[in-house]
């Protein structure tokens, strides 16, 4: 009987700790395509008026 309380117990933490395990794991891979997709959208430049068509371009 204390055996199997005892391997109950272990295969409670264990699935404890794979849960954060996971939460851990989303939180960071949230972060690195958080930050990919930021630096893939912000441009870095200037916007320039063309005078001829009157439309703006990143210089």
């Amino acid at each position: 009987m204390i055996r199997l309380i005892l391997f109950s117990f272990i295969g409670v933490m264990i699935l404890y700790i794979y849960y954060l395990f996971r939460r851990q794991l989303h939180w960071v891979l949230q972060r690195v395509c958080h930050t990919r997709v930021k630096s893939r959208t912000d441009v870095k430049g200037t916007l320039v008026k063309d005078p001829l068509t009157g439309e703006y371009y990143v210089k």
